[in-house]
């Protein structure tokens, strides 16, 4: 069932302020109704005060398997020992809460949704493109890296994670002018001038788009570009968060990520293993780069190789037909 929200304000003279909860059948929604009033005032004369009331009708938004309703935000541990949430589309999200963990500093407990276990993880890592760019990994090493294509930051299970270098002056040093991230088919990209995008198309902000296993992934401006990942399906709340500050002509990039990434993560933010002397593949930025690009418009894929059959009138066909009888 669909959420429904009515608000009712209206304006009365009283003598003090007071707080009123009812419930009542809304006929306005057509469910039974819990009636939120709520006061606010201010000095209207020497006697009396005046008062605005607001009702927000909210509707059950969820029904559990005895037929009982839940509002958004509500939850419920089933059979199972998962806390099952109620989200905005109407259904459970339901997550395993594991076993008592006590963790040391800079660890964090997390439940791996698959098995039910719960595990200590480092706490959510950073890394960071700022400048010309200046590159730190979760590990904490610094380089510079001025290759103008598109790199491969991080990565984990079933997202990845861009940073696009743009070449602002013809020759090094490049900048970072993109982040994206790729998730369930789709690309989510923040850039400098504020641009949103999904698969290359703008888009409004905040947008929001919610898939039915319960993981939500956001694009938001708070006074900076960022795009969150709920994993709820994986107990990662947030997976990941990827920032862009705009710069002018370029942006300085954050990427962060949840612990239970730790040493599974790959691209020019390291391993995420604790140790930043293995962080760069090959030893070098260069290296490292030249085994994370991406191909895009200004480092475009090299031709396939010729084939000797593509010079010749069906040729393939032809050879395959003789290949057969060879065989």
């Amino acid at each position: 069932m669909l959420r429904s929200r009515c608000v009712i304000s209206w304006f009365v003279l009283v003598t003090k302020p007071f707080n009123l909860r009812v419930t009542c059948g809304g006929d306005a929604c057509g469910d039974t109704v819990e009636l939120s009033v709520n006061h606010r005032s201010g000095q209207y004369n020497d006697y009396a005060l005046i008062a605005m009331y607001e009702i927000q009708v909210l509707s059950v938004t969820c029904i559990d398997t005895s037929g009982e309703g839940y509002a958004e935000g509500d939850s419920y541990i089933d059979d199972n020992n998962a806390r099952c949430v109620c989200g905005p589309e109407g259904s459970f999200v339901c997550l395993c809460e594991g076993g008592q963990v006590s963790c040391p500093a800079g660890q964090q407990k997390w439940t791996d949704q698959a098995t039910c276990i719960s595990s200590c993880v480092p706490e959510t890592g950073i890394c960071s493109s700022s400048g010309d760019p200046h590159y730190r990994t979760f590990d904490g090493k610094y380089f510079d890296f001025h290759g103008s294509c598109t790199y491969q930051a991080a990565s984990c299970d079933d997202f990845t994670v861009f940073f696009k270098h743009v070449d602002l002056l013809g020759r090094a040093p490049r900048y970072t002018g993109r982040a994206e991230v790729h998730f369930n088919g789709k690309t989510f990209s923040i850039a400098n001038n504020f641009v949103a995008e999904v698969d290359g198309a703008a888009v409004q902000l905040p947008y929001v788009k919610t898939y039915t296993n319960g993981d939500v992934i956001k694009i938001q401006n708070n006074g900076q570009l960022e795009i969150v990942l709920y994993q709820g399906s994986k107990g990662r709340i947030p997976a990941l968060r990827v920032r862009a500050t705009h710069m002018g002509r370029y942006i300085n990039a954050d990427l962060l990520l949840h612990g239970s990434c730790a040493a599974v993560t790959e691209g020019l933010c390291g391993n995420f293993n604790g140790d930043p002397g293995d962080d760069l593949v090959g030893g070098g930025p260069n290296s490292a780069g030249n085994h994370y690009q991406e191909y895009d418009e200004n480092c475009p894929a090299p031709p396939a190789p010729f084939h000797p059959c593509d010079d010749v009138d069906d040729g393939h066909r032809l050879a395959a037909e003789i290949c057969d009888d060879l065989k």
